[in-house]
């Protein structure tokens, strides 16, 4: 998912706020919404920008803008090794996404709320508190509590996916991980 750059008018940020222009362009004098100018100083937000600002203040995102997001990952895995392996694959397949690494499952639910990924790659046996409290925890957190959890384990027995899946894993995956089929499962809930 590489998403080229898309920039905004004051014209165009005044229909999204449902505001006159001079609004709008009083919001980029005062740097409310971050803009740059290009080469004529005409200023320009770019989507990311639009967005935050709109997130922050609780307003919608229109579905044509909300698909110019960033893909933003938390790993949580106690593995450096993996960790390492994790930022390499990701970097590759999601060269533009925020990625955040938290290695204890004490410390991962807070990290999610506050980071609030799209997608959290969570591993079952974690110091601390199990990948299956995160869960959890996640799925019951008022802001993150809709946040896509894949359950990553090397434990290949039924009664772990179905435990992953009834404690609000989204989707799991075992280990020896197919890169490949991972993406597919990311691919398939960012794009949703």
């Amino acid at each position: 998912m590489s998403l080229k750059p898309v920039f905004y008018s004051a014209y165009q940020i005044s229909r999204f706020l449902r505001a006159s222009v001079n609004e709008a362009n009083l919001l980029l004098d005062k740097g409310v919404i971050r803009s740059a100018a290009n080469a004529k100083g005409i200023r320009r937000v770019s989507a990311e920008e639009l967005i935050e600002y709109l997130e922050a203040r609780s307003m919608s995102v229109p579905p044509d803008l909300a698909s110019r997001k960033k893909p933003r990952f938390t790993i949580v895995d106690d593995n450096e090794e993996q960790l390492k392996l994790y930022t390499q694959i990701m970097g590759k397949y999601y060269p533009s996404a925020g990625i955040e690494i938290v290695e204890s499952g004490d410390k991962a639910a807070e990290a999610v709320e506050k980071y609030l990924p799209d997608i959290v790659l969570l591993d079952v046996n974690l110091p601390g508190i199990d990948g299956y409290e995160v869960c959890d925890r996640i799925r019951s957190s008022s802001s993150a509590g809709e946040t896509v959890i894949i359950i990553v384990t090397g434990i290949m027995v039924r009664e772990i996916k179905n435990s992953a899946l009834l404690r609000g894993a989204n989707e799991i995956i075992f280990k020896p991980i197919d890169y490949d089929e991972l993406k597919h499962k990311i691919d398939r809930h960012l794009n949703t």
